[in-house]
């Protein structure tokens, strides 16, 4: 959530302030013998709403105590599924990275030349 509200890109989607939504809309899932988390949780602004998620595994010991510990957790997914209402030309549905190291967005390519193979099978 603290990622979240600093986030530039979803106060300027949703506004501010962001709050969190009602924690029986949120949801925890833990599987496979406690080496895996997934949390969701609803967030809302004046100008729209959404869904904070995060998934993360575990990669060290196996005990409780350091089930809590951060360190011990990988981050794979941290983003925000947004939606913001309008009319049919306004209306967007967003997703946000909140990963530090997050892959940059898709573009698309321009400059790819065909395989060899590919010309020789339009011949």
């Amino acid at each position: 959530m603290e990622k979240a509200s600093k986030n530039q890109a979803i106060i300027n989607a949703i506004g501010e302030p962001i709050k969190k939504g009602p924690w029986y809309n949120a949801s925890l899932a833990v599987a496979h013998k406690r080496k895996s988390v997934s949390c969701t949780f609803p967030v809302s602004g004046p100008q729209g709403n959404g869904v904070l998620q995060l998934k993360a595994v575990r990669n060290k010991d196996n005990d409780w105590y350091t089930y809590f510990l951060p360190r011990d957790w990988e981050i794979l997914i941290m983003e925000a599924l947004l939606y913001i209402p309008g009319n049919e030309e306004k209306r967007q549905t967003l997703r946000i990275s909140l990963l530090e190291n997050a892959p940059p967005a898709c573009v698309a390519c321009t400059e790819c030349k065909p395989r060899p193979s590919e010309i020789e099978d339009k011949k």
